[in-house]
């Protein structure tokens, strides 16, 4: 019960008020990244290979000179993908009531919000085998 209180409840202590504070200074984050996935300039990489659905925009040529602040934001918004993943999984793994917390809207939106990005980057990761499509 006490971890519970330490990740949901801001003020129960120093390290519960930090965990939240480093919870909505990423959360922030990964909006930022997001909204800088938009720039035209930017734009034109997001369907490079890389933890990314293959989208006809980008072509081989753009790939081959994918710029460093773009390989720099896609490890920060994994990064992130990957705190509110772990965090979301702790959370439930600590809550004394598992149906309660299985059906409260902000903890059904955390799920909704992180499942399509797991699904994208586990989809484009070569190691997975099964996933990838045969051409017989």
């Amino acid at each position: 019960m006490i971890y519970y209180l330490a990740i949901t409840i801001k003020g129960s202590s120093g390290f519960a008020r930090a965990y939240s504070i480093l919870s909505v200074l990423l959360i922030f984050l990964s909006i930022g990244i997001f909204c800088a996935e938009t720039v035209p300039n930017i734009k034109i990489y997001n369907g490079c290979k890389t933890h990314r659905v293959h989208h006809p925009v980008a072509t081989d040529a753009d790939c081959n000179k994918l710029p460093f602040y773009v390989a720099i934001m896609r490890s920060t918004e994994d990064m992130c993908l990957g705190w509110f993943t772990i965090e979301l999984f702790i959370r439930f793994f600590v809550c004394p009531a598992k149906k309660k917390f299985c059906s409260q809207p902000l903890n059904i939106i955390d799920a909704i919000a992180v499942f399509p990005s797991l699904v994208s980057m586990l989809a484009d990761m070569d190691e997975l085998v099964f996933l990838k499509e045969t051409n017989a």
